[in-house]
């Protein structure tokens, strides 16, 4: 049902001064800045990396456009053309400003999976690290740089998750499975695989799970990606852009339990049912979790996101969900975030 791009060509061009060099993603790179591409849609990511040309003075401002003629389901021939327009500088704090920290993370992803693919694992994680540490280094500069508070996070959640981190515990065939979906994947669900976005479902504000005049229903807080933001009379929701896993403490109020997943007590939680029932009850506390599981799901429309239920103490089901507790020292890296930070050169201001 989705709409799609069939045989399609895409040509990116861009001003004097500069040059395409490196394409990533899922195409056929057909010349220095033709792509072909069998299929497309508008989840599907294509990266560009450029360089300034040598001997040449770049036009005060930089525009690159791209091209796409595509044949759509009718067997229509169309053509869409996107053009992006930005002002140079050579002063460090604008350019330092100007990072997209989600784009950033995408395009460092690209780059560390082609050279994990040509090269190695290890080699992959080294360029991640390297990278990071010009971060740190350019954060200690301009420690005042939002962009660069939050790279390094994305950075570790890279190393600590199954794209990058040790081979014992990820398959070969898991682990391309994992490389082929994250070359094609959109920007914003590849950012939510690295690092997820975790919220209390036990103790929504008056403020939140309730869809305003637009249909758009308020979320609570994201809390750190760490144990210390969870507690055992709890109930936690992390998504990272794939799956929805519900972390259900052994305490947690039986009167949660009952309005959420009609039972009453921890011991009679079983998963399966708690799956089929979350949100759907009826009750003000329901409605409010089932509100907030539909506005996720709108936002990562592609693909659709189960729930999945993990009960305290269910050490199978929960060693995916504290995997993903990056802030930790985890089974990828074993280094707390700010351990992780002094290895990358750190100085605290």
């Amino acid at each position: 049902s989705r709409y799609m791009g069939w045989e399609a060509v895409m040509r990116v061009r861009l001003s004097r001064g500069w040059k395409i060099s490196k394409f990533y993603g899922h195409h056929f790179i057909r010349g220095e800045d033709l792509l072909m591409v069998p299929n497309c849609h508008t989840d599907q990511t294509v990266a560009v990396s450029i360089d300034m040309d040598e001997n040449v003075n770049p036009d005060p401002v930089f525009c690159m456009q791209s091209a796409l003629l595509y044949t759509n389901s009718d067997g229509e021939r169309r053509i869409r053309v996107h053009t992006w327009a930005s002002l140079l500088t050579h002063n460090y704090a604008d350019i330092i400003g100007s990072i997209d920290v989600q784009a950033t993370t995408a395009m460092l992803s690209q780059i560390a999976l082609t050279d994990a693919l040509k090269h190695s694992l290890p080699h992959g994680r080294q360029t991640l690290q390297t990278q990071c540490q010009q971060f740190v280094q350019a954060g200690n500069v301009c420690p005042n740089a939002e962009a660069l508070q939050f790279l390094p996070l994305y950075v570790m959640g890279m190393l600590k998750s199954p794209a990058f981190r040790g081979p014992n515990d990820i398959t070969a065939d898991m682990r391309t499975n994992i490389w082929m979906r994250l070359e094609n994947l959109a920007v914003s669900q590849l950012s939510a695989y690295y690092y997820p976005r975790m919220i209390a479902l036990h103790s929504i504000p008056d403020h939140c799970g309730a869809p305003d005049e637009s249909g758009i229903v308020t979320l609570p807080d994201m809390l750190n990606l760490s144990s210390e933001s969870m507690t055992q009379d709890g109930v936690f929701l992390l998504e990272d852009g794939d799956t929805m896993n519900v972390w259900v403490g052994s305490t947690v109020d039986p009167g949660f339990l009952q309005a959420v997943f009609g039972v009453p007590s921890f011991d009679q939680l079983e998963p399966a049912a708690a799956e089929a029932v979350i949100g759907s009850r009826g009750d003000p506390v329901s409605n409010k979790v089932g509100h907030i599981l539909e506005q996720i799901r709108s936002e990562r429309p592609v693909p659709y996101l189960p729930v999945n239920i993990i009960r305290q103490g269910d050490q199978l089901r929960e060693i995916k969900f504290f995997a993903s507790l990056i802030e930790d020292k985890t089974i990828g890296l074993q280094s707390t975030y700010s351990e992780f930070l002094s290895r990358m050169g750190y100085r605290p201001q």
